[in-house]
């Protein structure tokens, strides 16, 4: 068997957040604390990839670290140039990958898993029938659903990597005294768009964001190309305005500064400075999709402290 302690989130990306070598910050949702910790201990639980297969003793945490070696190696570079310039097809399709893995493989997605098979169950029931009684979905203990999440999770990777691939990949920066956060389900998504009866954040949905946080000063951006033509639109306008009507920019209502940074960002493929205001937005974002961690190169917890005081469901549910 392996290694008995198995990270849910790559202790290859987490060491991009630290303050010191190997130490980061973090905060705890459920107990409201902070602390300060090394990524050895963070992220992880024993045997969370282990299973058994007709009796036979498996585990995913093999493969899983060939594919952490291979993609940290395209974000350190990415990390190092500030740039998605260097980065080739195949290069974008391993990240695509990991990216699939990482959202499949975390405890937030195996808590998800088991919420439905549960509600599953339920709804069998309010039919009059019993679940154990009949063939198919039936209410699972921790090890069925452990075992059933590592055996699918290769799967989801894969049918998770054209969403990724497809996306308009941009590259944003913050200081290092204003610094993006991490979690324990690091990637997040948002949508500015209407969503319909099944909701707006879907990988495949028009309008959606999905971000990564590359380390305490790099977060990478997949968004719907719909965001570019956008953009493209609005950004036309503002050049327009600013050759024509330069009186006329002060009094609109669209941020001019963020149309530029997205330009910038989109025709260099560099990283660009944003604005406080999108730092902050994103890391309500870790804040929200994270089961219970946070984590930060500076113990400063303001943001998450306030979320959860405003909003009870934020506290976590592990």
């Amino acid at each position: 068997m392996t290694n008995s302690v198995q990270h849910y989130v790559p202790q290859a990306v987490l060491k991009n957040f630290c303050f010191k070598k190997k130490h980061l910050w973090v905060f705890d949702k459920k107990k409201l604390l902070t602390y300060k910790s090394n990524i050895r201990n963070v992220a992880c639980e024993k045997h969370f990839y282990d299973i058994k297969i007709n009796g036979v003793e498996a585990s995913l945490e093999p493969g899983l670290s060939k594919l952490e070696t291979d993609a940290s190696k395209v974000i350190q570079e990415i990390v190092k140039q500030e740039s998605l310039a260097g980065i080739d097809e195949e290069e974008r399709e391993l990240l695509s990958f990991f990216f699939g893995a990482q959202f499949a493989r975390t405890k937030e997605f195996r808590m998800r898993y088991s919420d439905l098979q549960q509600k599953v169950v339920n709804h069998i029931r309010l039919a009059g029938l019993e679940p154990d009684k009949i063939k198919g979905p039936h209410s699972l203990n921790e090890i069925e659903i452990q075992n059933q999440s590592v055996r699918s999770l290769s799967d989801a990777a894969y049918q998770f990597t054209p969403y990724f691939m497809n996306k308009v990949w941009l590259l944003y920066r913050t200081k290092p005294s204003n610094p993006f956060f991490t979690s324990d389900n690091p990637i997040a998504l948002q949508n500015a768009l209407g969503g319909g009866p099944f909701g707006n954040l879907g990988f495949g949905v028009r309008g959606i964001e999905i971000y990564f946080p590359l380390s305490s000063t790099l977060q990478l951006s997949m968004i719907c190309s719909s965001h570019e033509k956008i953009h493209r639109y609005g950004y036309q306008k503002f050049l327009r305005l600013k050759q024509f009507a330069p009186n006329l920019l002060e009094s609109m209502s669209l941020d001019l500064r963020e149309l530029e940074i997205v330009e910038k960002a989109l025709t260099t493929r560099k990283a660009v400075e944003i604005l406080p205001e999108r730092v902050m937005n994103l890391n309500s974002l870790q804040v929200v999709f994270s089961t219970r961690f946070v984590f930060s190169s500076l113990d400063n917890f303001s943001l998450v402290r306030k979320m959860v005081d405003s909003n009870p469901a934020y506290k976590g549910r592990s």
